[in-house]
């Protein structure tokens, strides 16, 4: 798996859930990944954060995924996250005053 190090003092964002990283962020990547590849996200300590899609040619350099590191990134996940998705939509009061929503 490749992995993306922060610098360190630059995991806060990280931890409290914020779904990008900017390229100011990143120490380095230990691996070659192509634009869209899933890698792993580590403190500067090599700690376990989050998994993201990482975009080699953008300031948001990494968009997150999911900050468990049992989850295992790939159809399965997505499906997964998209009918949570469709779930939750379905049970907010306005679901039944529209036939339209967004969904990812």
């Amino acid at each position: 798996m490749i992995q993306l190090r922060l610098k360190a003092g630059r995991e806060k964002s990280v931890t409290r859930r914020h779904p990008w990283i900017f390229a100011s962020a990143v120490a380095g990547l230990d691996g070659t990944p192509d634009d869209g590849d899933t890698v792993e996200v580590c403190s500067s300590s090599g700690e376990f954060l989050a998994w993201g899609a990482v975009s080699l040619k953008s300031q948001i350099r990494l968009r997150l995924w999911s900050w468990d590191p049992s989850d295992e990134i790939g159809d399965g996940f997505f499906h997964s996250q998209i009918q949570k998705a469709l779930a939750f939509r379905s049970s907010l009061p306005s679901s039944g005053n529209s036939n339209a929503s967004r969904l990812v």
